[in-house]
């Protein structure tokens, strides 16, 4: 008999037809890389705390998708502002 054995985390960050392509640690925990059913990717940070329990940053810090009809590779970010939302694009 083990005491104080504690079974692995269960991390449930996965919905209907996505899956898991890639996960490595880093210092600070893991980024888990997912990808949905229409083919996008996107990563995930999974952070330990000081007694070395998973937890899941709740907003992707990365997300892969599909050029528009332009097809024109970009990088988008959405800036919350005093004023409203805006969309910061480069290219």
């Amino acid at each position: 008999m083990l005491a104080n054995h504690i079974s692995p985390p269960e991390i449930k960050i996965l919905k209907e037809g996505e899956e898991v392509i890639n996960l490595w640690p880093i210092d600070s925990g893991y980024h888990v890389v997912i990808k949905n059913q229409k083919g996008e990717v996107f990563v995930i940070s999974i952070s330990l705390d000081e007694n070395k329990i998973p937890r899941i940053n709740q907003t992707p810090n990365l997300v892969i998708t599909h050029v528009d009809e332009t097809n024109i590779m970009e990088v988008s970010t959405v800036k919350e502002t005093p004023q409203g939302k805006v969309k910061v694009t480069t290219f």
